[in-house]
């Protein structure tokens, strides 16, 4: 047992301690690995939300102290000055990753991401039968979940929630093809982190 000043970390069988901002990272992450064919538990992952990115700094730099583990930290695009504290005390067997796409849930291909947004409007929950979401309505340039924001208050959906929407995409998140290139590019890094534990 770890205590990192935030909350007590149970590091026994663990292997890598994958730090993330959020829970959505936490619910998503193990996903796109079993999509990559990796089981992040059963390889001794333990994932901990922070629950920002100024916390996460303080997580690292407090548990680098405490355990040999490598540990993968994960931001999300706005948060590269934050990365870079993190990148410039980072110990050898240590990664960050930042996501270039903006955040976690712009990891996932568009086209898919578009069929599952318009597949969760039109839940029990949601019934909503506007006209369905396009590509189009996303720009490269702008993180999804604002323009989910902006979805959500058009069509008068109250605020968009975005673990409920995790949740309900790691139904059918199960195929590579369903990863965008960084998406692919932070999980090889993440398998770096692995390959680094077998050698400590």
């Amino acid at each position: 047992m770890v205590i990192t000043g935030l909350k007590k970390l149970d590091l026994n069988d663990s292997k890598v301690v994958i730090l993330v901002e959020g829970v959505t990272e936490e619910i998503l992450l193990p996903c796109f690995a079993r999509a990559r064919g990796l089981d992040l538990a059963a390889m001794g992952a333990k994932i901990v939300p922070a629950g920002g990115a100024q916390k996460l700094v303080r997580q690292y730099l407090h548990l680098k102290e405490r355990t040999n583990l490598p540990i993968f930290c994960l931001f999300d695009q706005d948060a590269h000055l934050w990365a870079k504290q993190v990148s410039s005390q980072l110990r050898p067997h240590d990664h960050v990753h930042v996501i270039a796409d903006g955040e976690i849930e712009d990891l996932v291909q568009l086209e898919f991401f578009v069929n599952q947004l318009n597949n969760y409007l039109t839940t029990d929950c949601l019934n909503d039968t506007d006209t369905l979401v396009a590509v189009s309505d996303f720009s490269p340039s702008r993180k999804r979940t604002a323009t989910l924001d902006q979805i959500w208050r058009r069509r008068q959906l109250g605020k968009f929630e975005k673990v409920k929407f995790a949740r309900f995409l790691t139904n059918d998140l199960s195929s590579q093809d369903t990863i965008s290139a960084d998406g692919m590019l932070m999980l090889d890094k993440l398998l770096v982190s692995f390959s680094l534990a077998a050698g400590l």
